[in-house]
């Protein structure tokens, strides 16, 4: 004879880690921020940008040619800026949101 279970099983539930962001907005950190023209200490955070996250400087090159490509980008890192600004907002997916 089967001895079958007289009691509700108790349902197992994960306890979950819930939390909340309170996101506050800053407007120093956002687009509605005033307009800034490029100065040199803008355009050397552009520069230095650039250099840390940029990957085609991590390609096995001489010495000297990584410092020609250096002095070439920072020769014209304002007009990279603004062809890069001018790209970005003649692309037909602007602005990207996905």
């Amino acid at each position: 004879m089967i001895d079958y279970r007289t009691e509700d099983i108790a349902p197992y539930l994960k306890p979950l880690s819930s939390y909340t962001i309170q996101r506050t907005f800053m407007k120093e950190n956002s687009v509605f921020d005033d307009w800034q023209e490029d100065d040199k200490v803008i355009l050397s955070k552009v520069k230095d940008d650039i250099f840390a996250n940029w990957k085609f400087l991590k390609i096995k090159m001489d010495d000297i040619d990584r410092k020609k490509l250096v002095r070439v980008i920072d020769q014209h890192i304002s007009m990279l800026k603004h062809i890069f600004t001018w790209l970005q907002s003649s692309s037909e997916s602007y602005p990207g949101v996905s």
